[in-house]
């Protein structure tokens, strides 16, 4: 367990499972952005508000829909720069760490 901890906490972290399965307890420091660089959440900016794009990860597993959601993100990243998933498996317990 400690070897694990200790790659996914290395250079070799490749994924937010990997993080949850490898028993860290708290999200690396390197992954959180200081206070003054997240961004300012709000119900508008100026006049109108932002409908950011959120995407259900879980229909990746439906071969059906799996091409539309990999466009949903293609085009999410392209017309905003980042999107909200939902359904990505990561559980709640990990997400309030």
């Amino acid at each position: 367990m400690e070897e694990t901890k200790k790659n996914v906490l290395g250079d070799c972290f490749t994924s937010a499972m990997a993080l949850t399965e490898s028993g860290v307890p708290h999200v690396p420091t390197r992954y959180i952005l200081p206070l003054s660089q997240r961004p300012v959440l709000s119900p508008s900016i100026g006049a109108g508000s932002i409908d950011l794009p959120v995407i259900d990860l879980s229909l990746l597993h439906d071969p059906l829909r799996r091409h539309s959601v990999i466009h949903e993100i293609e085009m999410a990243c392209k017309g905003f720069g980042f999107f909200q998933v939902t359904n990505h498996g990561i559980s709640s317990s990990v997400k309030m760490r």
